[in-house]
């Protein structure tokens, strides 16, 4: 298993015939952690950029560091309450659950 560059992930998947997961924005991350944790949480809002009838899930920043990727996931709040955010909350009563 190989992590490609992302503009080589996309060469790829145009080769192979499948769609890859729409870029939304591309950036050089500064060091400000408000600054993109502002940035996420508006980006991450919205109908999902696949199939409008869906909220946006969430979205993944890719960092590429010559041969080495890392992907870190950003949920949107709506998705991470149907999720199951409620459920770490100790106070919180899945009424699916009481009997």
């Amino acid at each position: 298993q190989i992590d490609l560059p992302y503009d080589q992930m996309v060469e790829r998947c145009r080769e192979l015939g499948v769609k890859p997961v729409p870029e939304l924005d591309r950036f050089i991350y500064d060091g400000g952690q408000e600054k993109l944790q502002s940035y996420l949480e508006n980006i991450v809002e919205g109908p999902s950029t696949i199939d409008n009838r869906h909220i946006r899930e969430g979205v993944c920043i890719r960092q590429d560091i010559g041969l080495e990727t890392n992907i870190f996931k950003y949920k949107s709040f709506i998705f991470g309450v149907l999720e199951g955010y409620q459920k770490d909350n100790d106070s919180f009563i899945d009424m699916e659950e009481v009997g």
